[in-house]
């Protein structure tokens, strides 16, 4: 963690909880358990869903069948509710199961959308208060980001889409824009880096979020607004913020191969070349540097505790 400010609070999250869902459909796919040209066939409740506009939607006719792709990427670009809906009703996996593998451990989970249990309609949670809304810290959805990524990289392919046609039905189209306003191309995109994801989401309660990642200096960072007040261009503005405040104080510098690494008296050489995120003063080469991590036998195991000092060979 580079920076972070209120990072262990938890807050509504509204659809940034769509990279949960992302992650669960994902995960299906490669068990077997669904496949991206599956179809799914909308019923009434969700048709209704799909078309009440007061939520963020591209139209779903009951009776009409969509894939999982077609549901999923128009989930990801404009935030669809009634997709996301759709989606969860045809797959049997956990989202809590899987937060708890990301190593979530203090989220509170009532569905896979964004939405006040209220807004759920007939599909609502039963004993659940109609207020009740997902609330996640802005560390644990950083840890549902990375998993994400790190576990199926070509998510961004979807995410950093600028615009794509959803198939409504043989005889109409509906345009999607992409609504993260900092991808590639975009109004608020970034000349120091790509910006190929993540997630928006926005309620009363939640206020705006916005979970972002980009690669800059070829590495991938991922950020996490939440509650942020004003206009939804805000949650951008502060997400380019955090990475002025990160880029502006730290640099990516390469340790090589056999680099010593010494806890107390025990020690260990890099087994690989790789690349932390230093601050920008740091001269490997001229003096010994502190990482996070803890050393067991011969491995490193990042952490937020004890320091971890690197001398050169």
């Amino acid at each position: 963690i580079l920076y972070q400010k209120n990072a262990q609070k938890r807050y509504p999250v509204a659809s940034t909880i769509k990279i949960l869902t992302l992650a669960v459909i994902e995960k299906d796919i490669q068990a077997h358990k669904l496949s991206w040209d599956q179809k799914v066939t909308i019923s009434h409740p969700v048709a209704v869903m799909a078309n009440d506009w007061r939520f963020s939607n591209v139209p779903l006719n009951e009776g009409e069948s969509y894939t999982i792709k077609s549901l999923v990427d128009s989930m990801m670009l404009v935030s669809a509710d009634g997709s996301a809906e759709a989606l969860a009703l045809a797959d049997a996996g956990s989202v809590a199961k899987l937060a708890k593998e990301a190593g979530v451990t203090d989220a509170k989970i009532y569905n896979m959308i964004g939405l006040s249990n209220g807004d759920l309609g007939t599909l609502r949670l039963k004993n659940v208060s109609k207020n009740a809304e997902n609330q996640i810290s802005a560390v644990d959805l950083a840890k549902i980001a990375s998993w994400l990524l790190n576990h199926y990289p070509d998510v961004v392919n979807i995410t950093k889409t600028a615009q794509e046609d959803f198939p409504v039905s043989d005889s109409q189209t509906y345009h999607m824009q992409n609504i993260n306003l900092m991808i590639k191309g975009a109004a608020l995109d970034r000349a120091d880096g790509e910006i190929d994801g993540l997630k928006t989401g926005t309620t009363d309660s939640a206020g705006n979020c916005f979970v972002s990642t980009g690669t800059f200096n070829n590495r991938r960072l991922v950020t996490v607004v939440l509650n942020v007040p004003g206009d939804f261009n805000n949650q951008f503005q502060q997400t380019n913020n955090l990475y002025n405040r990160v880029l502006g104080r730290f640099a990516p510098q390469t340790i090589k191969k056999g680099t010593l690494i010494k806890v107390g008296q025990k020690k260990a050489r890099a087994a690989k070349t790789t690349t932390l995120w230093l601050p920008k003063d740091t001269k490997l080469e001229k003096k010994t540097i502190k990482i996070r991590g803890t050393l067991k036998g011969s491995k490193l195991t990042p952490n937020d505790m004890p320091q971890v000092a690197l001398k050169l060979k």
